[in-house]
C-alpha cells in the first residue's frame, strides 16, 4: 500500500460565472446612465436615454467575452506571466473593435449612421482603452491566482498488486511481485520474469505499472520495467544510456528517455552521475 496524493481544483462553472457578470454589469450600466443623467442636470443640457444606452455596449460585451476567456484559460495549466499578458491584450484588442462595431451597426439601424465607424473606434480607443485592459488584466489575475488554485490535497491510499496467479501451460503459477526481476513487452502479452523463467501475462506494460509499486518497480526502456531491488551496479554508456546489472547477472539497457526518471528513484539529483 502506498500514499498517492490527488488536488482538487476550484472549477466556477461557465453558466453560473455568466449569471455573475450579468449581475456585475448590469449594475455598471445603470451607475454610468446615472451619472450620464446628473452630468447633463450639472450642464443643464438635454439628457437621450438612447444614446446614453449606446455607448454602453463597451459593460455589456464584457459579459460574454469574459465567458469565453474563462473557457480558455480553464485549459491554461502554466502561472507564469506570458500567457497572463498575451491573454489580456488579445481580450481587450478584441473587446475594442468588437465595441466599434457593435456602436456603429447599432448607429447606422436607429441613429441614421450618426456615428461613423472611424469616429466611434477613435472614441474608444483614446476614452475607454484603459478601462477595458484593467478588467480583463484584474479577471485574469483572478483567474490564475484564486480560480485555478488547488483549495487542497487530499492522501489517498493505493492498494499495490502483491501477488499475481499466472496461467502456465496447464497449470496455474502463484508469483510474489516482489520476487519479480522485470518486466518486458511481448505483444500482446507482457512478459513477467521471476527467477529464470518468464511467465506470459495477459496485460499491457502501462497497465500492469499502474498495478505496483512504482516506488520499486521504474520503467527504464518502452519495453522494460525493472525491479529496483534486483539492480546489483549500473554501468554508464557514456552517450546518455546505462547498462543496468541485475542480481542474477544480466544486463538490460537504461535509455536516456527515462534516466531521469530512474535517478529520482535512487534519489539522485538530474546532474549526478550514477
Amino acid at each position: 500500500m502506498i500514499l498517492a496524493q490527488r488536488e482538487k481544483q476550484t472549477v466556477v462553472p461557465t453558466g453560473k460565472l455568466l449569471g455573475l457578470l450579468s449581475i456585475v454589469f448590469t449594475t455598471v450600466i445603470l451607475l454610468t446612465i446615472a451619472q450620464d443623467f446628473l452630468e447633463s442636470i450639472r450642464n443643464s443640457s438635454s439628457f437621450y436615454m438612447e444614446e446614453s444606452l449606446l455607448f454602453k455596449a463597451i459593460w455589456l460585451l464584457f459579459v460574454p467575452i469574459l465567458a469565453l476567456l474563462h473557457r480558455a484559460l480553464q485549459k491554461v495549466k502554466s502561472k507564469r506571466l506570458v500567457p497572463l499578458i498575451s491573454f489580456t491584450l488579445s481580450a481587450s484588442v478584441f473587446h475594442l473593435f468588437a465595441v466599434s462595431v457593435t456602436v456603429w451597426g447599432l448607429s447606422m439601424l436607429f441613429f441614421g449612421g450618426r456615428y461613423d465607424l472611424y469616429k466611434v473606434f477613435s472614441y474608444t480607443l483614446a476614452q475607454d482603452l484603459y478601462k477595458i485592459v484593467m478588467v480583463y488584466a484584474c479577471f485574469n489575475l483572478v483567474h490564475f491566482h484564486f480560480l485555478a488554485k488547488p483549495i487542497y490535497t487530499e492522501q489517498v491510499e493505493k492498494q499495490c498488486l502483491a501477488q499475481l496467479t499466472i496461467s502456465y501451460g496447464r497449470n496455474k503459477v502463484m508469483v510474489l511481485v516482489n520476487e519479480i526481476i522485470k518486466i518486458t513487452s511481448a505483444t500482446p502479452y507482457i512478459a513477467i520474469h521471476v527467477g529464470d523463467r518468464a511467465y506470459l501475462h495477459a496485460d499491457t506494460l502501462k497497465s500492469f505499472h499502474q498495478k505496483i509499486d512504482s516506488e520499486v518497480f521504474v520503467q527504464i526502456h518502452k519495453t522494460t520495467i525493472v525491479n529496483l531491488q534486483m539492480i546489483a551496479a549500473v554501468k554508464s554508456r557514456l552517450n546518455g544510456d546505462y547498462d543496468l546489472q541485475l542480481k542474477n547477472g544480466e544486463l538490460v539497457r537504461l535509455s536516456r528517455t527515462y534516466a531521469e526518471e530512474f535517478k529520482k528513484k535512487l534519489n539522485l539529483g538530474p546532474q549526478d552521475n550514477l
